[in-house]
């Protein structure tokens, strides 16, 4: 038998082509990051202090401590732990953040790319999709940030691909694997156990094996799964008495967090003065609407082919999409968070494209075998052009962030306490040179542990502010008032630092603090000011 070895070579040198091809756009996607966070490092959040400060403690003996030295519960532990791991390594901190957040952005790159070429065979599909990443506007703007989302989305990611294989080849090895993606995936995020729900009904399903395999695979899946979480939770409910730390109740109910979901995804694909003039609900609406017609796209192509419905590669995509905008909507409605933004909703981006470019879009860029050529181009040619300036309106405003996020980030810094500002400020210098002996409280004490390298405490907090208090936030704002007396009682002494470019309403002013103390003034400066703070019945 003869092989054609022209089409051999041929099919080898296309096959590197299909690698190299996101590969050098995911490389692309690190450098343009690393560039953005070069000049003050990546964006400094309340979380980033945190995962800081717990790598720190990690690394001193003391366990997984927040950067107020309380106990760190609120997050799992992987995302410090590979901080702390760095650490040892000789990497700084903020140095092994940003390498997390941009290695982990390229790797998501190239992998859509790699999978829409394994499931389309198109290298132009697999070039969109790499592209569309790049020019994401919620997995760019998280990527800027030392924050566990990069890391969780390429984790999310890379557990909806090898879902596909593990459905293909059911076999232990796959299964342990997938298992240890998911376990690492939950040790990022809490939200990650909605991947729980999703690979037990995917491998129950599975009819290409018989029903006991399937039970029994899914079992081995879920116990190596589910058990680093559960010890870790185990942790914080013998330390804090709370599974995930404390959870207060959220006073945003369902009706605004749709609308809000609606405008933030929208956001991505829509200039915003569309956005403006169309509700969120609206918005919402027909993002479920995409999400349904993608779902019945495949499963009827995949019907056409004689293969089962499982087999459609919309399928993990949809379902995740689901499982997870009920589980943020859920949480958001019920527990105080931030408002849904880019950061919570950006899981949702990547299913959404690679359904796309895996199902739908193969219809527009791809001949049927059987169809004659002149009938495709006439099909092309009607369907394609619209679709066409669809795409390029998303890649267009895609591409104006990022160019304008990466300029922004290079000159101002990408955000929180990697701000310029924060970075001269006079008062973060004056407490670098003159380092204060006792305890510090702040109405920001994450500028002061992050940029002058001293551990602080929010100042109490005033229940003024909030209509209808819960028990949960009196008891919390008596711990404070507590705290904080004893702290100024105690010696060496406490210090109030106060920025005049932070404004937090439901702390207490540092003249109402005065109901609690005495004060006097040890330093003022151009963007705040340093008090001593003394026991009220102490006369000075």
């Amino acid at each position: 038998m003869l092989i054609d070895k022209t089409n051999t070579v041929e099919s080898r040198n296309y096959n590197r082509i299909g690698l190299l091809v996101p590969a050098a756009i995911g490389f692309i996607g690190v450098i343009i990051v690393l560039i953005g966070t070069h000049k003050f490092g990546a964006g400094i959040s309340a979380d980033s202090a945190s995962y800081i400060a717990a790598a720190r403690s990690l690394l001193a003996g003391k366990g997984f401590l927040k950067f107020d030295g309380t106990v760190f519960d609120s997050w799992p532990p992987l995302y410090s732990t590979l901080l702390a791991a760095f650490k040892l390594c000789g990497v700084d901190y903020f140095i092994s953040a940003r390498c997390i957040s941009s290695v982990s952005f390229g790797l998501l790159i190239y992998l859509s790319g790699f999978w829409v070429l394994k499931r389309s065979g198109s290298l132009l599909l697999s070039l969109l999709s790499s592209v569309s990443i790049l020019f994401s506007k919620p997995v760019f703007e998280v990527s800027f940030w030392a924050w566990s989302e990069p890391l969780f989305l390429l984790l999310t990611a890379t557990f909806l691909c090898l879902m596909f294989r593990v459905l293909e080849k059911p076999t232990a090895k796959w299964v342990l694997s997938l298992a240890l993606i998911t376990a690492a995936t939950c040790l990022t995020r809490y939200i990650g156990v909605v991947l729980l729900p999703l690979g037990g009904l995917l491998l129950l399903a599975n009819k290409k094996q018989m029903i006991w395999k399937r039970l029994a695979l899914a079992v081995f899946w879920g116990v190596i799964s589910i058990l680093p979480i559960a010890l870790w939770m185990q942790r914080n409910w013998g330390l804090t008495g709370t599974p995930m730390g404390a959870r207060y109740p959220a006073s945003i109910p369902l009706s605004k967090n749709i609308t809000l979901m609606g405008e933030v995804i929208a956001s991505w694909f829509l200039p915003t003065n569309v956005i403006e003039i169309i509700p969120g609900w609206i918005l919402f609406c027909l993002f479920c609407v995409l999400v349904v017609a993608i779902l019945v796209f495949d499963i009827r192509k995949t019907r056409k082919s004689k293969l089962y419905w499982m087999d459609a590669p919309s399928i993990p995509m949809v379902l995740f999409l689901i499982i997870y905008s009920l589980a943020i909507l859920s949480s958001a409605t019920r527990v105080i968070m931030d408002s849904l933004d880019d950061r919570f909703l950006a899981p949702l981006y990547l299913p959404m494209v690679l359904a796309f470019w895996a199902g739908p879009a193969t219809v527009i860029v791809l001949p049927r075998s059987t169809q004659p050529q002149k009938q495709f181009h006439s099909r092309f040619v009607k369907s394609g052009l619209a679709v066409g300036i669809i795409i390029g309106i998303w890649f267009s405003a895609g591409s104006n962030f990022v160019f304008a996020r990466t300029q922004n980030a290079y000159r101002d810094g990408a955000g929180g306490r990697s701000r310029s500002y924060w970075h001269n400020s006079p008062t973060i210098a004056w407490l670098r040179s003159h380092p204060l002996k006792g305890r510090i409280f702040s109405n920001d004490p994450i500028s002061i542990y992050i940029l002058a390298d001293c551990a602080a405490a929010m100042s109490p907090s005033s229940l003024e502010t909030f209509d209808n208090p819960t028990p949960m936030l009196r008891e919390k704002n008596h711990r404070e008032i507590s705290d904080f007396e004893s702290a100024v009682q105690s010696e060496p002494g406490a210090y109030l630092v106060w920025f005049l470019i932070q404004d937090r309403k439901y702390l207490y002013k540092p003249n109402q603090l005065a109901d609690f103390c005495q004060m006097s003034l040890v330093e003022k400066l151009q963007d705040g000011y340093i008090l001593a703070l003394y026991p009220k019945d102490l006369h000075r």
